[in-house]
């Protein structure tokens, strides 16, 4: 289905990575961001890199399973934003 028009999928997803990256610098918009980034990386991850090989049976770390891109995911949730005017992210300090 993509390859017939790869073009126009090219441009679709470059619209939705430019759409998180700007979403990710408006203060207001970072939490839907995350949220988006991580449904992205799920698409990509089933999508592109075939659940990351751990169907094929022969997948191991060192091969480089269960894929990049599920590291995104890991990246993406550590930029989830804190609560303002807390710095060191503990919630029990007062």
């Amino acid at each position: 289905m993509i390859g017939g028009h790869a073009v126009a999928a090219d441009v679709a997803f470059a619209l939705v990575q430019l759409a998180l990256g700007v979403a990710f610098l408006r203060s207001r918009t970072v939490r839907l961001a995350v949220v988006g980034s991580v449904a992205w990386v799920g698409g990509v991850w089933f999508l592109a890199e075939g659940l990351g090989g751990l169907g094929g049976g022969t997948s191991s770390l060192l091969a480089g399973a269960p894929g990049a891109v599920a590291l995104y995911a890991v990246l993406g949730l550590a930029a989830w934003p804190g609560v303002p005017g807390q710095v060191d992210g503990s919630a029990l300090s007062a």
